[in-house]
């Protein structure tokens, strides 16, 4: 069996139906339970969705790689895209207490993905942002 999954993906909003197909049926044959496939598709889409509306604003055709292993006790995905440089780390957690009639639209992608990861890493290295989530499987 395969462990590995690797994806090309255009910033193109009508990528994310191909990349959750194929992300689906990568982590259906790794045998994975249904909470870490949803928490790792949703991380997925949160992220790309991110990237091609804010790092890439829409414009030009760079392609952004998506990166998936399946370890022992963990699965470990690593995003990597040549957007501006962009620290997802760095941006504050929402204020979850005030009323939502004083929150921002949006904002909660990032706050998902950390509630919904075992580890978050960033780095910037030779012109690309790379992401790495890691689910752990116990």
């Amino acid at each position: 069996m395969d462990t590995h999954l690797q994806l090309q993906v255009r910033n193109e909003l009508t990528e994310l139906p191909r990349v959750q197909r194929r992300l689906h049926d990568f982590f259906e044959q790794q045998q994975l339970s249904a909470a870490v496939r949803y928490a790792l598709e949703l991380s997925v889409e949160e992220l790309l969705t991110n990237l091609i509306h804010h790092g890439y604003r829409g414009e030009g055709r760079a392609a952004i790689r998506l990166q998936i292993e399946r370890q022992d006790q963990q699965v470990e995905l690593i995003l990597k895209d040549d957007a501006p440089a962009f620290n997802p780390l760095e941006i504050p957690p929402p204020n979850l207490s005030s009323p939502l009639s004083e929150r921002p639209v949006g904002g909660l992608g990032l706050h998902l993905i950390r509630e919904l990861m075992d580890e978050i890493d960033y780095q910037y290295d030779e012109h690309y942002n790379c992401i790495t989530l890691r689910k752990y499987l116990t």
